[in-house]
């Protein structure tokens, strides 16, 4: 059975003409979007839509799809099967999709030069992964091979990911060809907004719209196996992006609690008052910089600390799962057994140290918890940075749930919003100093914000190592601090350490791209300074 859509240029043709439904649906997904806001989507959508006519002809029926990037309050719990909280923006990518005959995959972006036009054969990309991998489990076969030979950072690994991730579960292969068009995306990439798992939910979405028998009302189940389709790419992250980018209520956040077996999402509001700036730092998470290799170090110290926690306190085997579950009521201890339990760590230790605790060589140490070569995983400051997140990401949530009760604008309510921004700076500073995933352009943001009147508080926001920075601000201020930070941060004399980080990159495209990259940043600071809202969760456009 096709599925329902509706014929692209017909549709192009409505949103020209900024049909009703079409208005009142882009209304609904960008709450408090003014008339310009609007307008900006309107051409957004249509150029993705001109797109898709332009490879593939007017005359195909279509299904168009949006994902949103995601802000996190917290950070990295879901690796550690924590609570973590998030939220879902109106900042997000587009997909038009249709069917065809065959078996191929055609992906063309409205941004020719930079994402090349795809053809691709998933059933063949399957093949050769189960074939070089030789492996019985996804997780086996994507920790051997990784993007399966294909180039590391091509974005069509983020749109085979979750294609082979469904078939290597199923058994069964694609009914039906695909065409796809990428419209202009309104999220930075490699900014820490979580840009590469938009891009898998969308090609989650659209291959299950365009083979329907797949559709899944799990959406939790969905999320996780997102999650784990993501290792295609190369990283190790979990799911706590996929379930906020699919499960964000309209105008709140969500914890995701991991710590629960299945994972459920709990919607929470967001205070009144407050206004969002995401604030590009210009320094890039770049590969060739070793952000990939430092942020799986970050997972391996993390499940190495926890393997350890299990061993040293075998009493709580039947409480603790992973660094997450280090809260007082979660274990059911004190919060001096838990500061204890934290202690009992040590602060450095070699692989060899750790495999000879463990009774395993040194090459399954570093299989099983990855690190940089010849450095020692640092394990204490890492199981604190959570113990005392954890502490605040109740704080906040007491916060959250009383900004319900409290009219805005009385000395309650501001007393909330002055707690949530000291709150908002105590992870700030836990990510630079204990998680050590901070870098300098994010610590010179971080303190300039500091120091400008409006902001309650801002803390970078993803895996960290460059990206973006998080302002939260007082209703009304957003205007004046991003006026500030184009004058104060956006300066060339700040950037001259990663100037030269840049130049001793060996590889001279990646060099370029990023230099240009970083000078376009500061000859047009406004494009790096996002104004957002809280948005609702991906899927399809009810045009």
């Amino acid at each position: 059975m096709k599925p329902e859509g509706e014929p692209a240029g017909r549709l192009l043709g409505r949103l020209k003409r900024r049909d009703p439904r079409i208005a009142e649906t882009l209304s609904g997904v960008y709450p408090g979007s003014d008339e310009f806001s609007l307008a900006r989507e309107y051409e957004r959508y249509q150029k993705a839509l001109q797109c898709f006519v332009s490879a593939y002809g007017p005359d195909s029926e279509v299904a168009v799809f949006r994902a949103p990037g995601r802000l996190n309050i917290l950070e990295y719990l879901d690796m550690a099967r924590g609570p973590h909280l998030s939220a879902a923006l109106d900042r997000d990518l587009l997909l038009v999709a249709s069917c065809c005959e065959g078996d191929e995959l055609e992906v063309v972006h409205c941004n020719p030069l930079e994402f090349p036009p795809l053809r691709l054969r998933p059933v063949e990309e399957l093949r050769r992964l189960r074939g070089e991998a030789c492996a019985k489990t996804w997780a086996e076969a994507v920790r051997s091979h990784p993007h399966a030979g294909r180039d590391r950072g091509d974005y069509a690994n983020y749109l085979l990911a979750p294609l082979l991730r469904i078939m290597w579960e199923e058994g069964t292969l694609p009914t039906t060809g695909m065409r796809w068009a990428l419209g202009p995306s309104a999220l930075p990439m490699r900014a820490g907004l979580s840009s590469s798992s938009a891009l898998v939910v969308l090609g989650y979405l659209a291959f299950r719209w365009c083979n329907h028998h797949r559709q899944s009302n799990d959406l939790l189940e969905t999320a996780r196996m997102l999650g784990e389709a993501e290792w295609y790419v190369g990283t190790r992250g979990g799911a706590n992006d996929h379930m906020t980018i699919l499960l964000n209520p309209s105008g709140g956040v969500v914890i995701n609690h991991h710590e629960a077996s299945p994972p459920w999402a709990e919607p929470l509001p967001f205070p009144d008052g407050i206004e969002i700036l995401v604030i590009h730092t210009l320094w890039e998470a770049d590969k060739a910089m070793g952000a990939m290799g430092e942020f799986n170090t970050r997972r391996g110290e993390m499940d190495l600390a926890a393997t350890l926690v299990c061993k040293y306190h075998p009493e709580l085997s039947d409480r603790f799962i992973h660094l997450g579950s280090l809260s007082p009521d979660f274990l059911g201890v004190t919060k001096e057994e838990v500061e204890q339990v934290v202690e009992s760590l040590p602060e450095y230790m070699s692989v060899e140290e750790a495999g000879a605790i463990l009774g395993v060589d040194a090459g399954e140490i570093l299989r099983r918890f990855p690190a940089v070569p010849n450095a020692p995983y640092r394990l204490r400051s890492r199981a604190g940075f959570f113990q005392k997140e954890l502490e605040l990401g109740g704080r906040i949530k007491e916060i959250l749930l009383r900004s319900r009760e409290v009219k805005a604008g009385s000395p309650e309510h501001e007393e909330l919003l002055s707690t949530f921004g000291c709150a908002i700076n105590e992870i700030q500073q836990l990510l630079r100093e204990d998680m050590e995933v901070s870098c300098m352009g994010i610590d010179d943001l971080a303190i300039l914000l500091g120091g400008i009147r409006g902001v309650l508080g801002a803390k970078l926001t993803g895996a960290g190592f460059g990206g973006c920075v998080a302002a939260f601000c007082r209703e009304g201020q957003a205007e004046n601090v991003a006026e500030v930070v184009k004058q104060r941060y956006f300066v060339p004399g700040r950037f001259d350490l990663y100037r030269r980080r840049i130049t001793e990159i060996p590889n001279s495209a990646v060099r370029q791209a990023l230099i240009k990259r970083m000078e376009e940043g500061l000859s047009h600071p406004e494009r790096a300074i996002l104004d957002v809202r809280i948005a609702s969760g991906a899927g399809r456009m009810d045009f």
